[in-house]
C-alpha cells in the first residue's frame, strides 16, 4: 500500500526507530520531502566553525517522494540515513560512504529484520502521479584493454556513432538499448562518442538488467 510522505510522518518515525534501534543517541535532523528521481534519500551535515567557539553540526535528511512506495519501504530508507547521521553524528571515520562501519551497522538492522541495502534500484518503483518514465537511447561500450563504459545518445547521431565503432579496432563490442533506467537521468545526452568509465562489475550488472528490462534497438 502506498503512503503520503510528509515531514510530520518522517519526524514521527525517525523519533520511534532512534529509541528502538539506536538507543535515542542519534540528534534530531531536518526533516525534508525532496523530489529526486535520482536518490530515494539523502543525509547531509553542515558544520559551522566560529572563532574561539567550538564548531556546531546541523544535519538534515530527505526523502523523496518521486515514487510511489510502501510505508516498510520508506522505513527502510529512512534506517539507512539514520545510519548516515550516525556515523556523522559520531564523527566516525569509515573507510568510504558505504564502507566497513556502514556495512556494520546495516547487518545489525538487517539481523533484525530490515531490508537495507547499499543502493535501492528504482526501474520497479511506479512514479507518483503515474507519470510516464522518460525513454533513452543508451549505448554500452566493451574495450579490449578492460574498459567499460555508459553512454546516452542523441537519436540523430546514432548512426554515425555506429559507424565510428565498427571502425575503432580496440572496441571488443557494444549494445544499443531503450531504456528508461533512472540510473542514466544524470548522463549528458551526447553526439560524439563521449562516455561513462564503470566497473566491469557494475557494467555486466547493468547489462542483464537493461537486457531483461528494456528493448534492444
Amino acid at each position: 500500500m502506498h503512503m503520503e510522505l510528509t515531514t510530520e510522518w518522517m519526524k514521527a518515525q525517525f523519533a520511534a526507530m532512534n529509541r528502538e534501534y539506536f538507543a535515542g543517541e542519534l540528534p534530531t535532523p531536518e526533516m525534508r520531502v525532496g523530489h529526486s528521481h535520482t536518490q530515494l534519500g539523502l543525509q547531509t551535515t553542515r558544520i559551522h566553525h566560529r572563532a574561539f567557539r567550538k564548531p556546531t553540526m546541523e544535519f538534515e535528511i530527505r526523502l523523496s517522494d518521486y515514487y510511489e512506495m510502501s510505508e516498510r519501504q520508506l522505513q527502510t530508507v529512512l534506517l539507512h540515513e539514520m545510519i548516515h547521521l550516525l556515523i556523522a553524528s559520531k564523527r566516525w571515520r569509515d573507510t568510504s560512504v558505504h564502507g566497513r562501519i556502514f556495512r556494520r551497522e546495516m547487518a545489525r538492522l538487517n539481523a533484525l529484520g530490515w531490508e537495507i541495502r547499499i543502493s535501492t534500484p528504482t526501474s520497479d518503483l511506479p512514479i507518483r502521479g503515474g507519470a510516464a518514465k522518460k525513454q533513452r537511447l543508451v549505448l554500452g561500450m566493451r574495450f579490449k584493454d578492460g574498459r567499460y563504459y555508459f553512454s546516452v545518445v542523441n537519436r540523430r547521431y546514432a548512426v554515425s556513432l555506429e559507424r565510428q565503432l565498427k571502425r575503432l579496432q580496440d572496441v571488443e563490442g557494444y549494445e544499443w538499448f531503450e531504456s528508461d533506467d533512472d540510473y542514466f537521468a544524470r548522463f549528458s545526452v551526447v553526439r560524439s562518442l563521449r562516455a561513462r568509465l564503470v566497473t566491469k562489475e557494475f557494467y555486466e550488472e547493468k547489462i542483464r538488467e537493461l537486457r531483461a528490462t528494456s528493448s534492444a534497438r
